[in-house]
């Protein structure tokens, strides 16, 4: 019989950490955080403590329990797939620190979407030389495009890519943008990744 792994959001009546989550496999306990909101919103990420282990995992009063549809580990970061049609798709963030005045390290846990890391992200600007007058399309679908100072910008569909390079009317080079998640997961599928590649 196949363990179902759920997602389960109580209350805990902790002014600092009101929530807890916990991500159970069976019985098996995978992950237990105590945090401040019950979903990560829109430019903010949620600041977690993990339930150390010596505390008791005791029930609480029980807001949700999803299933869960997808857990993977890349480096410092989790992310997790819920089966629901929103507030699907989140990631934890765990980073260890030296403290300053003594040995050791400590862990921080910073729970987000990746809704909230495009809110976050600064605007980059890619600068050009004015004389190069480069001409540049961004595909009509890209949300958050980066700005090319001096450069002719135009907006439409590509075909394939978010960037075009254009000379005498004519695209030379495509850029595709992939989020870092996305661009290891192709790594491990190689097939799909030449598939892309042979698009451009």
């Amino acid at each position: 019989m196949i363990e179902e792994t759920v997602f389960i959001l109580e209350a805990t009546y902790n002014p600092k950490f009101p929530y807890r989550i916990t991500i159970k496999k069976g019985e098996e306990i995978l992950l237990c955080l105590w945090v401040q909101d019950k979903w990560p919103t829109e430019g903010r990420h949620i600041f977690c403590i993990r339930q150390g282990g010596d505390e008791p995992i005791e029930p609480l009063e029980e807001i949700e329990r999803v299933p869960v549809l997808s857990l993977s580990q890349y480096g410092k970061r989790l992310t997790i797939v819920l089966d629901r049609p929103i507030n699907k798709r989140s990631d934890f963030l765990f980073i260890r620190k030296p403290y300053r005045n003594k040995e050791g390290e400590y862990e921080q846990i910073f729970w987000f979407t990746q809704k909230s890391i495009e809110e976050k992200r600064p605007s980059v600007r890619l600068y050009f030389p004015k004389e190069e007058g480069l001409d540049i399309i961004i595909d009509s679908r890209e949300k958050h495009p980066y700005k090319f100072n001096g450069c002719n910008i135009q907006r439409q569909r590509l075909p394939v890519g978010d960037y075009a390079l254009l000379i005498d009317n004519q695209i030379v080079s495509v850029v595709e943008r992939k989020r870092f998640d996305d661009l290891l997961r192709m790594m491990t599928n190689m097939s799909e990744l030449n598939l892309i590649i042979s698009e451009l």
